[in-house]
């Protein structure tokens, strides 16, 4: 409801008519400083005008007004509110230049930091045209220019400074720590020392330390890595570390002097991580718009299939040991390197792009997966190929690779351009022969983009081997990129289909390129025949082939997935796309062994795609959100999907109850929980939700084939409260309602209810209900829900709703799994008719969909009335 510095909300211009008592220049052409903001005890706020070289004091007064862009009434640093001149020396007192942090003592002085490596001191009650009465930070009484950093003492353009006890703390940036100061009035003399010394610090061993996390490679308690700002709540101090994404806590000690260890740290799960947003081991880093990204695959080699994901910019490879059983955020056991989940080094444990190991990895991009569980990895960032042989059989966590391609070492990087050496690899292909181990046939391609190239090796694979051919380039020593048919720029993706014919997605040039069969191709091969980009741009990163040939290409800017048929069927095509699937940002994509996808995205995350399922209400066929315990049935989406191979119903076991979860070797898990199945079909399933699903949100539910872990089918299904749906003869749901009389005899049109008579309705989705049977299990005897529906009749010409208090029973049907029985006795006052409308509604949702005027026709129940 105020701002300070611009006239009002929609402006934004530094000094709009110059430097006056209401503009504020918060930056200085490239330069972009922290702008310190402090008030004082009286409630005055002073802002670091830092391209203006001054503080800004606003009166309480004059923010208490409430007006837009109020004047300063003065500047600390400046001879008035008009100039903006820079200091003479760094021992300049009257000048500030660029300042950036600011703070109080105790006795309400002034500390202002500047960008001239040091700090100044100006007494309680500053005002106007106020000279500091001293500096922090240079340790000589000599005159120094404004660009020279004090090592040891000296502060840089980056500060935070609070009160401490009765001192101050300051923060280093640059020399990666914080020193604490005592009061004011402990400093030795000017005259004795300029700037008086530090009783202790933070983040380093001593004073002449300057260290990153004191030179490790990932930081502990008692280290710091560009620390900004400090903040003092009486007992504890809080320090923000930067390039360590955390806050270290450190308890108030006795005295001026704070241990060097931190007692806890925020931001981090223990001391030694320092990952963005805090890394729990199941969440991906893909960067998409670095230029770099991940991949997935999957290891069919056992059963179930193991998933992998390169999670490139956490620099690890993640493994999923039961693909089939997956659940939404669910955490990896494997992980390749990194020695746990929460760390994400560079080149672990060295967290140094420039030393390599075996075990370590930097920005992996790509993966291939031979039939011994053998692990490829396209290790970008390091420029090679690392082998990691079945990470599942040895170590579960920082598992060591046995190949290396691309380097001539695990410890070398070499990105000139040679037959033993690469520059950027992104992805990996093996032929046939080659995910056979121990043969001696077989190809590995890998694309090196910022080459140009591909590059083919040919079994037996050795550490540091020379490839065989080169593709994109006249030889191994060229790199330069070209348009012509021959040339390649900036290839990513790259697939081989059944037959071994390699693809390539020659991004830079926006098309595809098609080759034969791998063990034909010699250096500079042109391909037999090229596509261009679907989407007529450069963002196609990933291309995927199936077992029968046809193939799957991301287009990351496109945000389209594009299916083609197989290569020998692409001709009579017309060498087009026949089919896309939508995504946000696709980069890298898979097709596993049923031809669905596999996909990392934009979003950083995996997402799996199968055929889709329709959910409704069971009773009504409504698509609406269906609430917990209601009888749903699923259908295809479409015709060309099928849900089972075989149809059966759970009565025809010799132990229906409980109701069995496996029906026609097929499976419905519902937010990673089998649901118990009346009836299976290609075209139809009918189940019981469970009662204990939650009442708002969504829920993940997958149709699965038992016996090989296919996913046939799957939706996201949204829940509510309340679903009500009236069972109807001939469950066409809608018309007679199944109504059963005192007698037994089923409600007609010639067979009317009397008014005073009770009638039994059959429905499904009253909602949860305490004391429910476990999911698949019959109640026993009635089980009431407290919360009573609401019934209206309708005969045309006459609307009315039935008392509660006629409302004899409502809950679970005995006997019957998944059924709403509601017992009620028909008013005198009811309206009649053969066909009387009838609406149940229960916690605000009813059973008629009045979406539009189709399906309130197709979900209207109707019941006859004497």
């Amino acid at each position: 409801d105020m701002v300070i510095g611009q006239p009002n909300f929609t402006t934004g211009t530094a000094n709009p008519t110059g430097v006056k008592p209401n503009s504020l220049q918060l930056n200085n052409g490239s330069y972009l400083g922290r702008s310190g903001l402090a008030m004082d005890a009286g409630g005055n706020l002073f802002v670091a005008d830092i391209g203006n070289n001054r503080v800004l004091r606003y009166a309480a007064s004059r923010l208490n007004s409430g007006t837009n862009n109020p004047n300063a009434d003065f500047a600390v640093g400046q001879q008035d509110l008009i100039s903006n001149s820079q200091p003479t020396s760094r021992v300049d007192k009257s000048t500030l230049y660029r300042p950036t942090g600011i703070g109080f003592d105790a006795a309400g002085r002034l500390y202002v930091g500047d960008s001239a490596n040091r700090v100044l001191v100006y007494g309680s009650g500053v005002g106007a045209n106020t000279s500091a009465l001293r500096i922090l930070g240079i340790p000589t009484t000599a005159v120094s220019p404004l660009s020279e950093i004090s090592f040891g003492t000296a502060t840089t353009n980056e500060f935070g400074i609070c009160q401490y006890a009765s001192g101050v703390v300051i923060t280093d940036f640059a020399n990666n720590r914080v020193l604490v100061y005592g009061s004011f009035d402990s400093w030795s003399s000017e005259a004795v020392q300029f700037s008086p010394s530090a009783v202790s610090v933070l983040g380093q061993a001593s004073f002449g330390d300057s260290k990153a996390n004191l030179g490790n490679p990932e930081p502990s308690s008692n280290s710091l890595s560009g620390p900004v700002d400090v903040a003092f709540s009486g007992t504890e101090l809080y320090v923000a570390d930067s390039s360590n994404n955390r806050v270290l806590v450190f308890t108030n000690n006795p005295g001026p002097v704070i241990s060097g260890f931190a007692n806890r740290v925020l931001g981090q799960l223990d001391f030694p991580f320092s990952a963005v947003n805090l890394i729990e081991g199941h969440e991906f880093n893909f960067a998409i718009n670095s230029g770099t990204f991940g991949a997935v695959a999957l290891d069919t080699s056992v059963s179930p299939a193991r998933l992998y994901v390169a999670d490139t910019f956490n620099n690890r490879v993640l493994g999923f040991s039961n693909f089939n059983a997956l659940k939404n955020g669910d955490f990896p056991d494997v992980v390749i390197g990194q020695p746990d989940l929460n760390r994400n080094q560079i080149n672990y444990p060295n967290n140094d792009a420039n030393k390599p190991n075996a075990q370590g990895l930097y920005q992996p991009t790509g993966l291939a997966i031979d039939s011994a569980g053998n692990v490829y990895v396209v290790d970008s960032g390091n420029s090679r190929v690392l082998r990691f042989p079945s990470p599942y059989a040895g170590a579960k966590s920082l598992p060591t690779a046995d190949l290396v391609i691309g380097q001539t070492s695990f410890t070398s990087t070499v990105t000139d351009p040679s037959a033993r050496t690469m520059r950027k690899p992104v992805s990996i292909a093996l032929s046939t022969d080659a995910k056979t181990p121990g043969k001696s046939t077989g190809y590995l391609a890998v694309t090196d983009a910022s080459l140009n190239r591909v590059l083919i090796f040919a079994q037996p694979f050795s550490i540091g081997m020379a490839a065989s051919v080169v593709l994109g380039q006249f030889s191994f020593q060229d790199g330069a990129a070209g348009t012509d048919i021959q040339h390649f720029t900036t290839p990513r993706g790259i697939a081989m289909d059944q037959f071994d014919r390699l693809i390539v997605a020659d991004s830079g040039n926006a098309r595809l390129c098609f080759f034969d069969r791998v063990f034909s191709l010699s250096n500079l091969q042109s391909p037999q025949f090229t596509i261009k980009a679907p989407s007529g741009g450069t963002g196609m990163t990933s291309v995927s082939a199936s077992a029968t040939g046809d193939f799957w290409v991301s287009d990351t800017n496109a945000n389209l997935i594009y299916h083609f048929p197989s290569i020998s069927d692409l001709p009579s095509k017309n060498f087009a796309s026949d089919a896309t699937t939508p995504a946000v940002g696709p980069h890298a994509v898979f097709v596993d062994g049923f031809n669905n996808l596999i996909v990392g995205d934009q979003l950083n995350r995996v997402l799996y795609f199968a055929p889709q399922v329709t959910i409704e209400n069971a009773a009504n066929y409504s698509q609406r959100p269906l609430s917990p315990g209601t009888i749903a049935s699923i259908f295809p989406t479409s015709t060309k999907n099928v849900l089972a191979s075989a149809t059966q119903t759970f009565d025809s076991l010799p132990n229906p109850i409980p109701v069995a979860t496996v029906l026609a070797d097929t499976q419905v898990m519902v937010n990673g929980t089998a649901s118990p199945l009346f009836y299976v079909s290609p075209g139809q399933i009918n189940l019981p939700l469970s009662n204990n699903l939650p009442q708002t949100g969504s829920v993940d539910l997958q149709v699965i084939k038992k016996s090989t872990g296919q996913i046939m089918g799957g939706a996201e299904l949204q829940m509510a409260k309340g679903s009500p749906g009236v069972f109807t003869i001939g469950a066409a749901g809608n018309g007679q309602a199944i109504a059963v009389h005192p007698d037994g005899s089923l409600n007609s049109t010639t067979n009317a209810i009397a008014r005073g008579q009770y009638v039994t309705l059959y429905l499904t989705g009253e909602g949860y209900v305490s004391g429910a049977p476990a999911d698949g299990q019959i109640s026993a005897g009635p089980i009431a829900n407290p919360v009573l529906p609401v019934i209206t009749l309708n005969n045309g010409s006459a609307q009315y709703t039935i008392p509660s208090s006629n409302i004899l029973y409502s809950g679970i049907a005995p006997g019957l799994v998944g059924v709403w029985q509601i017992n009620v006795t028909i008013p005198s006052a009811a309206p009649s008719g053969t066909r009387v409308t009838m609406i149940v509604q229960q916690y605000g949702y009813t059973s008629v969909d009045p979406t539009n005027a189709t399906t309130l026709a197709a979900t209207t129940t109707t019941i006859s009335i004497k």
